[in-house]
């Protein structure tokens, strides 16, 4: 069976994210469609809008033959890390194309520049700690890097992580062709292109209590949305009681920027008064979030940076149908990672922390709801869809 896998966060699934699935199995005339997707909380560091069993189902629903999990972990990090932890999943799984979509170059000239140019070359690596030394964070760095050397200017995500897509499967030399195509609609994009809408507008949409059923086929009316916004008191507490010594513990908490968070917490009224005190040239938004997200989840930097040097060592299965099932039973004992069809984090640091990014996400809900809902995690995947 020909299997094309797509690296997804779905936060929420919208109807150009039904194009790519199409596009996907219609390019590389696949048989099976895998989705990799990322855990509770998303790699920009906000927590998905919609929880992870909502999203697994949606997939289904929408054309995805086999969901899979992108461990917490890897899906709170940098482009590169997210890439690497996605791909090396669906390496392993046997994948043979990647398709993604981009925002603003044509896939012909996106695809050869990324192919021909030596993005990694000592020559971008000086640039870039030029930048970094200037004031800059690492990714404006990298982008003003890649300009001044080439004017190949990467800012938008899809860009960004087109390109960190490529470079993997490069560096891992991985038996996987990367293919991009075009996306629907600009990433901040907040008019509609006949029914397609971003996933920022559709989310914009959905705080301010608006329809949202032209651009999307999810139905949010049950349901508990989630949004930084709301776990503002709970960073304030721990950025009031935990030390600078103890929040330099926690994963990507590092060059001081621990102790402007304490600064900026104390007076700040908001979410987003916060984040734009901490957002400078030194510290994007992105970063400040997911440092927010892992000192939330108490994640240990030594051990994360000791478990990020590898390939995520489980797989494990959130959905599938019929199709995905027999595309598992033909590759399970070739797969060269563990596979997982339930829950087993007793002696799996991995997998407890997922565990604990899963009550973190439900912390703020009302008790029965609460307690409900983070059973799920152990309790309710995978979702067998026929």
């Amino acid at each position: 069976m020909n299997a094309v896998g797509i690296i997804v966060e779905y936060n929420p699934l919208h109807n150009g994210h039904i194009h790519h699935i199409k596009e996907a199995k219609r390019l590389t005339n696949a048989d099976v469609v895998i989705a990799v997707i990322s855990s509770n909380f998303t790699q920009r560091g906000e927590p998905a809008i919609i929880d992870k069993k909502s999203r697994t189902i949606s997939a289904l629903e929408n054309g995805v033959d086999l969901v899979v999990e992108l461990p917490f972990l890897y899906s709170v990090e940098s482009p590169n890390m997210f890439a690497f932890g996605a791909l090396s999943i669906l390496n392993d799984l046997g994948v043979k194309n990647v398709v993604f979509g981009i925002d603003e170059y044509d896939t012909k000239t996106f695809m050869e520049t990324c192919e021909k140019k030596q993005f990694s070359s000592p020559r971008l690596d000086e640039m870039i700690q030029e930048y970094i030394s200037k004031g800059y964070a690492y990714s404006e760095a990298k982008s003003l890097g890649l300009q001044a050397i080439n004017d190949f200017y990467l800012e938008l995500p899809n860009d960004i992580l087109g390109y960190a897509i490529i470079k993997t499967i490069n560096e891992q030399k991985m038996n996987i062709t990367p293919i991009a195509i075009p996306r629907t609609i600009g990433y901040k994009d907040d008019v509609p292109n006949d029914n397609f809408l971003s996933s920022i507008a559709i989310r914009n949409l959905l705080k301010n209590h608006m329809q949202t059923s032209n651009y999307s086929p999810m139905n949010f009316d049950d349901k508990n949305l989630h949004f930084l916004d709301d776990y503002f008191l709970l960073i304030k507490y721990n950025l009031l009681t935990f030390s600078s010594y103890n929040l330099r513990a926690n994963h990507l908490v590092f060059d001081g920027i621990e102790n402007l968070m304490k600064n900026s917490i104390v007076n700040a009224q908001s979410m987003d008064e916060f984040l734009s005190i901490c957002t400078s040239k030194r510290y994007s938004k992105a970063c400040i979030s997911r440092a927010l997200i892992h000192i939330l989840c108490n994640t240990n930097a030594k051990w994360a940076a000791e478990t990020l040097a590898h390939k995520p060592p489980y797989i494990r299965i959130l959905g599938h149908n019929s199709n995905g099932r027999k595309y598992l039973s033909t590759i399970r004992k070739d797969c060269p990672t563990p596979i997982l069809n339930r829950f087993k984090g007793q002696n799996n640091d991995l997998l407890h922390l997922e565990l604990v990014a899963s009550n973190v996400y439900y912390a703020l809900e009302n008790e029965p709801l609460r307690t409900k809902h983070q059973s799920q995690e152990i309790n309710d995947f995978p979702i067998k869809f026929d």
